[in-house]
Order: structure tokens, then sequence, then C-alpha cells
């Protein structure tokens, strides 16, 4: 086997454990809309809704994601 699909094959281990149970990091509640047309800054502020304080969750912001409350 060449290197290549090895490494192909270890990042989908990797992904894969890293999804297991991401339902259960979701908080309730909706991401408020983000309105079309705007972007907003480009950075992640948040890897998921665990890394969100309280009952915020992690929302797009149009280009990066951000710790939003929910709508």
């Amino acid at each position: 086997m060449s290197r290549y699909f090895l490494v192909f094959v270890a990042l989908l281990v990797v992904v894969a454990v890293c999804t297991q149970g991401a339902e259960a990091q979701n908080k309730s509640g909706r991401c408020p809309r983000v309105p079309g047309g705007s972007g907003g800054i480009c950075v992640e502020g948040c890897s998921g809704d665990r890394s969100c304080p309280g009952r915020q969750k992690c929302c797009s912001n149009g280009c990066g994601r951000v710790c939003k409350n929910p709508v």
C-alpha cells in the first residue's frame, strides 16, 4: 500500500473518533440567522457548542464561528 493511502485511512479514523457523540455536544436552540450578504470576522472563536459558555451555541457569523445566544 502506498504511504498516501495509509495517511488517508489514518485521517478517516481521526475524523470518525472526533465526531463520535457530536449530537450529545449540541445545546438546545438554533443559531441566529446570518443576514444574506453579510460576512463576519473570519476567526474560529469556538469549536462546538461545548466550547461556549452557558447556553450559548457555536454559530456561523458569515465567515468564522463565534458563541451566540440561541433563538
